[in-house]
């Protein structure tokens, strides 16, 4: 028996960006137009000095600390990041919501951005934290309703991330991530056919993500719909050869459909692109088994508990195997 690999994108995170507008400093460098890139290299020394600058308008200032941050943040430094963010907000006015001003929207993202960072070094609690007040300050920011799904997702809380994912696509119908996120999570929840409704609709938003193929190739195929479950991880595939993932599904549909060869030959794909997956290891066993090549399946078997000591359905098909020799 094939065991079925999750749907692969739960929720996708991100941190904002933020312009910084400013006239030529009189050293001949625009330190805030620099300030404002998304390259770490250019945007740390640059907002630095803007930082530094004792003229520089206290509002200018947090947004160079939270840009200065949101680079930290981009080199995985979160110590460096949150001490960024902790300064913007004070600069700011604290947690002081700010009704429908372009202030209150720029501190919802530095909230936003410090929520992830939290979440990113374990600390949940502050992480939900930060994430409420940003949906408090901003209500209408989809941003942070989804990163808040994250975190709760994180938490393995299915049903408020649902619920938070359900209002940032509200709030943002166009956005194609969302909606990918939601479909992954009804997949996984066996809610397939909601799962195959968000997915078709994040394709029809954007068909170039392989991501959302592969996803609805799964919901299809826990439905038992294996012919479009193939033609979507074949999609995925062809619009990412290296997603080891869709390498993977597209070997169980073969392998459903009894072409043991092919199936082997896909999932020797996905193991070349992911050596350390006992999922497609144990599935690649699985069609040895059934050409009769025992000795290869047990390999397989073999490879797979010791990638996955817990691993009951490669025991079981290995010793299926030792019982068959």
């Amino acid at each position: 028996m094939s065991v079925m690999r999750p749907a692969s994108a739960l929720v996708i995170a991100a941190i904002a960006a933020f312009g910084l507008a400013g006239s030529v400093h009189a050293d001949g460098n625009d330190n805030r137009q620099d300030c404002g890139s998304t390259k770490p290299a250019t945007a740390i020394p640059a907002c630095t000095k803007v930082i530094q600058d004792k003229t520089t308008p206290p509002e200018a200032r947090a947004i160079a600390l939270r840009n200065r941050g949101f680079s930290y943040h981009q080199l995985a430094d979160l110590d460096r990041a949150i001490a960024d963010y902790d300064a913007a907000v004070k600069l700011s006015g604290g947690a002081t919501p700010v009704p429908n001003s372009r202030a209150a929207d720029l501190l919802s993202r530095t909230y936003v951005n410090r929520a992830l960072a939290y979440a990113q070094k374990g600390e949940d609690t502050r992480a939900l934290a930060d994430a409420a007040t940003a949906i408090g300050l901003n209500p209408k920011l989809a941003l942070a309703w989804s990163n808040r799904a994250a975190i709760f997702m994180k938490r393995g809380d299915k049903g408020h991330a649902i619920a938070d994912l359900s209002e940032a696509a509200r709030l943002d119908p166009k956005d194609a991530s969302t909606l990918v996120s939601r479909g992954a999570i009804y997949a996984n929840s066996g809610q397939t056919d909601l799962a195959i409704a968000d997915l078709s609709q994040a394709i029809a938003l954007n068909p170039a993500d392989a991501t959302a193929w592969r996803d609805r190739g799964v919901a299809y195929r826990a439905k038992g719909d294996n012919v479009h479950a193939s033609a979507d991880a074949a999609e995925a595939i062809r619009l990412d050869p290296n997603f080891a993932g869709a390498h993977h599904d597209r070997g169980l549909s073969l392998q459903a459909s009894g072409a043991a060869d092919l199936a082997i030959a896909e999932f020797g794909r996905a193991i070349a692109l992911n050596p350390a997956d006992p999922l497609t290891i144990k599935a690649r066993g699985d069609s040895y088994l059934a050409k009769g090549e025992r000795d290869l399946a047990i390999a397989d078997f073999g490879e797979a508990i010791g990638l996955d000591p817990n691993f009951r359905d490669a025991y079981n098909n290995r010793a299926a195997a030792y019982l068959a020799t």
